[in-house]
C-alpha cells in the first residue's frame, strides 16, 4: 500500500512555507467520546507515519479496497477490490442513503464543515472540522460611509464549531463519536499517527479588518497535540510558529520547512503582488529534519525559488528533481550525501509509491494541462526508466492513479465528459471510470484493466 511521506512542490510563485520550530509540553483540552480527557506522558510511541495529507481526493485506501467521499459531501463510497464494484458504505437493501439511518450518510450536522477520511489499525476514521481560512484576505463592498477600518476582529461562528473525530468499521458499521476537539479551535488537515497514537495541529483564527472593505485572517496558539486512541485522552507535544508546519516524518522526526527570504517582508509588499512576486523569486524553501524527543534540528536540503522544483521522501531518501536539469538527484537524510539517481528530461516529480517515482514532462499548456500527460516510472531500485504510454480515454488527460495494492493500482482511466458549449477548450465532465490494474501492465503500457462497476459517477 502506498505509503506517501512527502510532497512538496517547490514553485517560484506558488511554494509557500512551513516548518514547526518545536518547543515546551503541557496538557491540552478535548474531550473524549469514549473515554475522558486529561493529560499523558509526552512521548512519542513508535515511529511517526502521514496518514492524511493536503490530496484534492477526500479519500484513504485500505488492503481490501478504496474509500471515498462523494462530490456532494454527504455519502462514504468504497470500491471493494476483490468484487470489483462500487458501492455506498452501506448494507442495507432498499436504503436510499438519505438520512442518519443509512450508515453512509455523512449529511445534515456535517454540511458546511470539511471532512477528511483515513484508515488506521482496522478502522475507518471520519474527521469533521471547520475549514481552514488561515492565511485568506477577504473582499467585500460596503456602501455604509461609516464603514471604517478600526482593526476590529468580525464574527466567524464556524471557527467556533468544535471538530469531531468519528470511527467506525470497514464496512460502516458502529460508528461512534470518539473524540470531540475543544471549542475555538482551527484543526489543520494535516494527521499523523505513531503505535497508538494520532496527531493533530491545533490554532486559534482570528479576523481582521484592514481597511473598510477588505478583512485577513490569521492564526495563533498554533500546536502539535497528540490523542491517544485506547484513553482518548489528549496531551499538548509541543508549539509551532504560526507561519510553519509539518510536511512529512522520518523514523520519529519530523519533516518541516519554511520560506526564507532575503528580508523581513513589509505589509506593503505581502499585498502588492508583484512585489510579492520578485520576494517569492529571491526566496529559498528550506528543509529540515525536527527530532521530536531531542529537540534537535538538522537542515538537510534547499531549493531557490527562482526556477521549478519538486521533491518527495521515502525512508531514509529524498527525490529532488529540478526544471532544466534532467536529472532526478537522491539524497540520503541521514549522511546528505547526493547523488545522480536517473538521467531524464521527464523528471517534473508527481507522485512516489511502492517501488516507483512517477514523473511527467514538465511542458503545459495555457491552461496547465500537460502537452503530454503519459506518465514516466523510475524503478526506485535501481533508476531505471518506463514510459508507459497509456493514458485517459478520454481527451488529453493523464491516467489518475487514486490508491496501491502491493500488485495492482487503482486507476481512473476514462471519463464520461462533453466539451463545454460556451468554452470550447474547457470539458464538463460527468463522472470517472474506475479499474484496476497490475503494475507491471502499466508500467509497460499493457490496457490490461480490470474494471468496476460503479454505482455513482465516481466524483
Amino acid at each position: 500500500m502506498r505509503k506517501k511521506l512527502f510532497l512538496t512542490l517547490l514553485c517560484a510563485v506558488l511554494a509557500a512555507g512551513a516548518v514547526g520550530t518545536l518547543t515546551g509540553c503541557k496538557s491540552g483540552g478535548g474531550t473524549g467520546g469514549v473515554g475522558e480527557k486529561g493529560n499523558a506522558d509526552s512521548e512519542i510511541r513508535g515511529e511517526l507515519s502521514l496518514l492524511t495529507s493536503e490530496s484534492i481526493y477526500n479519500d484513504c485506501e485500505a488492503d481490501h479496497g478504496y474509500y471515498y467521499i462523494n462530490g456532494e459531501g454527504t455519502n462514504l463510497m468504497y470500491i471493494d477490490y476483490e468484487s470489483k464494484q462500487e458501492v455506498y458504505l452501506c448494507n442495507s437493501p432498499g436504503c436510499k442513503h438519505d438520512t442518519q439511518e443509512c450508515t453512509s450518510y455523512i449529511g445534515g450536522d456535517n454540511v458546511g464543515m470539511e471532512n477528511s477520511l483515513f484508515y488506521y489499525k482496522d478502522y475507518l476514521y471520519l474527521f469533521t472540522h471547520p475549514y481552514d481560512n488561515d492565511g485568506v484576505t477577504s473582499t467585500t463592498i460596503s456602501y455604509d460611509d461609516s464603514a471604517i477600518a478600526d482593526g476590529s476582529p468580525i464574527d466567524n461562528s464556524l471557527a467556533c464549531e468544535p471538530a469531531v473525530l468519528y470511527r467506525m468499521k470497514p464496512d460502516g458499521t458502529q460508528r461512534e463519536k470518539v473524540y470531540t476537539f475543544e471549542e475555538g479551535l482551527t484543526i489543520e488537515k494535516t494527521i499523523l499517527n505513531d503505535d497508538n497514537g494520532l496527531y493533530f495541529i491545533a490554532k486559534e483564527l482570528k479576523s481582521e479588518k484592514k481597511d473598510a472593505n477588505t478583512t485577513s485572517v490569521s492564526s495563533e496558539g498554533r500546536r502539535l497535540l497528540r490523542v491517544d486512541i485506547d484513553s482518548w485522552k489528549e496531551e499538548k507535544i509541543c508549539d509551532m510558529e504560526q507561519d510553519r508546519g509539518i510536511v512529512g516524518c522520518y523514523e520519529n522526526q519530523l519533516l518541516l520547512s519554511y520560506m526564507q527570504y532575503d528580508h523581513e517582508l513589509t505589509e506593503e509588499e505581502k499585498d502588492d503582488d508583484d512585489k510579492m512576486r520578485e520576494a517569492l523569486l529571491a526566496s529559498e524553501s528550506v528543509y529540515m529534519l525536527f527530532d521530536v524527543e531531542s529537540g534537535e534540528k538538522k537542515e538537510i536540503y534547499r531549493h531557490k525559488n527562482d526556477k521549478l522544483g519538486n521533491l518527495f521522501s521515502k525512508g531514509q531518501y529524498l527525490y529532488i528533481a529540478n526544471e532544466g536539469e534532467d536529472i532526478i538527484w537522491k539524497m540520503d537524510i541521514e549522511t546528505g550525501k547526493k547523488e545522480e539517481f536517473c538521467k531524464t528530461p521527464y523528471n517534473n516529480l508527481n507522485d512516489i509509491y511502492d517501488d516507483v517515482l512517477i514523473c511527467w514532462p514538465w511542458g503545459s499548456d495555457d491552461n496547465g494541462v500537460l502537452t503530454d500527460p503519459i506518465n514516466y516510472f523510475i524503478h526506485l531500485d535501481d533508476g531505471s526508466l518506463e514510459k508507459s504510454g497509456l493514458k485517459n480515454h478520454y481527451g488529453n488527460y493523464g491516467l489518475e492513479i487514486r490508491a496501491e495494492t502491493p500488485t495492482q493500482f487503482l486507476v481512473v482511466y476514462d471519463y464520461d465528459a462533453e466539451i463545454d458549449p460556451i468554452y470550447p477548450d474547457q470539458d464538463n465532465i460527468h463522472a470517472n471510470k474506475f479499474a484496476l490494474i497490475d503494475k507491471e501492465d502499466l508500467y509497460s503500457g499493457k490496457e490490461k484493466y480490470e474494471k468496476i462497476k460503479m454505482t455513482s459517477n465516481g466524483m
